[in-house]
């Protein structure tokens, strides 16, 4: 069934929830890595982003934001953040037919994006990825599940993440290729309790680095 009603609004209002714009033309909101069509409620292709394995809800291509759009906002398609109270309150406090309040809107949502990468830049296994980025010339971005990051090179990935990313409670390191993941003795195991590796202070960072070389 068409949604109508929500593309005539679009047509009237071209700024949505979290600032994403309306494109005309082709009549779909551009949500930075996809487009979303408003008659039909859906998005027009896959994320390119394949999720986490540890946060099954950040696998699904066709899910916005973790499946959980009231708590959280994707600015870029890559990355899912929190919505603080400050832009609840712009949303509220904003009407589609002020054109300033929106311009006011926009100008917040990005304020929040910013504020989200500093907070997720003071995490401590923040600063243990970016050592294995600058050393290894991998390229470092944050995981789909905000709670870790993921550095890549050579079709070799090593992910860093936080206290309680999946079922884990402890922070932990995973080196993975197109074969599969490997443990920390270097030898590939399907076996999680020996492929996700406790983050501690004797981190192997110099193994980490080697690993993507």
């Amino acid at each position: 069934m068409k949604n109508t009603a929500t593309t005539s609004e679009a047509r009237a209002n071209p700024y949505l929830y979290a600032g994403y714009t309306y494109d005309k033309e082709i009549e779909q909101y551009y949500l930075m890595a996809r487009y979303y069509e408003p008659e039909q409620g859906v998005f027009t292709a896959y994320d390119p982003d394949p999720g986490d394995e540890d946060a099954p809800q950040t696998m699904n291509g066709y899910n916005y934001a973790d499946n959980n759009p009231v708590m959280y906002v994707d600015p870029d398609g890559n990355w899912a953040g929190p919505i603080i109270r400050g832009v609840a309150w712009a949303w509220k406090a904003s009407k589609p037919v002020r054109s300033k309040a929106w311009k006011s809107v926009k100008k917040k949502s990005g304020k929040v994006k910013k504020w989200s990468k500093g907070w997720s830049s003071r995490a401590p296994q923040y600063w243990k990825a970016k050592y294995i980025s600058v050393k290894s010339g991998g390229k470092i971005k944050t995981t789909k599940s905000g709670k870790g990051y993921v550095i890549s090179k050579n079709n070799k990935q090593v992910r860093v993440m936080g206290r309680n990313s999946g079922s884990r409670k402890k922070p932990y390191y995973r080196m993975t290729d197109k074969n599969g993941a490997y443990a920390k003795n270097g030898k590939r195991s399907s076996d999680k309790s020996k492929t996700h590796i406790n983050l501690h202070k004797n981190w192997k960072k110099k193994m980490l680095t080697n690993f993507l070389k």
